[in-house]
């Protein structure tokens, strides 16, 4: 495993800011391109991509093989398909369409205990609005009009 792959659950252990990058193709050469692009991870989207889980295999090679971690937005919130992501390679899961703590239970429940690591934080768009309203620079007061 890379250093940046081992790397990254110590970074998030430590509360660190990490950068990613959506991937929404089904193409293993893009996903290496943007594994090359120097983020802390990859994110690729089955909820509202082209991947799918039988294409799954193909691009978390491409992003390990480029030296990136790899999460993966599964498609809905079940947990075989959190399952299959975890075995297929992914080094985690973002899980879509989770509201309160008895959907992320009813997710995880099947799970092994180490593979529960759930952070309730925003709303359903959790992964990406909730980083953005922590990250988000101050607000720039706009110019003058003149």
């Amino acid at each position: 495993m890379s250093e940046v792959r081992t790397g990254l659950r110590a970074r998030l252990a430590e509360r660190r800011t990490t950068y990613g990058v959506w991937s929404a193709l089904d193409d293993p050469a893009s996903a290496e391109i943007v594994a090359r692009a120097g983020f802390d991870l990859v994110c690729v989207d089955l909820q509202h991509g082209f991947a799918d889980l039988g294409s799954l295999p193909r691009l978390l090679h491409a992003v390990h093989a480029a030296g990136s971690a790899s999460l993966v937005r599964v498609a809905w919130n079940a947990p075989d398909q959190i399952m299959r992501a975890l075995d297929l390679g992914a080094d985690g899961v973002l899980v879509p369409m989770v509201d309160d703590a008895e959907q992320a239970r009813r997710g995880g429940r099947r799970l092994p205990v180490r593979a529960r690591r759930i952070a309730l934080v925003g709303d359903r768009c959790g992964a990406t609005c909730a980083a953005a309203r922590q990250n988000r620079p101050p607000a720039t007061p706009a110019p003058p009009a003149s």
